[in-house]
C-alpha cells in the first residue's frame, strides 16, 4: 500500500512538471564581441539585455589610457566599481 502510495504521487509530480508552461525569459538577441550569441537575458520588454541594450548608461570617468570607461552603471552618473573611492 506504501509503495502504491508513494508510485502515485511521483507520477503525479513528474506529469506536472512535463505540462508546464515555458518559461517566459527571453535571451538577449545580440552578439558578443566573439560572435557568439549573449546569454543575459532580455529586460524590460526589449529583446536586448541591460549590456547591449542602447538606454544602459556607461561609467564615463577616464581610464589610465584617458578614454571614457565603458563599465555599465544602474544610476546616471555614478561610477563603476573600479572608479568608485
Amino acid at each position: 500500500m506504501k509503495n502504491l502510495f508513494v508510485f502515485i504521487l511521483l507520477l503525479i509530480t513528474t506529469v506536472g512538471y512535463s505540462q508546464a508552461s515555458p518559461s517566459t525569459k527571453q535571451h538577449c538577441s545580440a552578439l558578443t564581441t566573439k560572435g557568439l550569441p549573449c546569454k543575459n537575458f532580455a529586460v524590460g520588454g526589449d529583446k536586448l539585455c541591460s549590456i547591449h541594450s542602447a538606454n544602459s548608461i556607461q561609467c564615463g570617468a577616464l581610464t589610465s589610457k584617458g578614454q571614457p570607461c565603458k563599465m555599465r552603471v544602474k544610476v546616471k552618473g555614478e561610477k563603476c566599481w573600479r572608479h568608485k573611492q
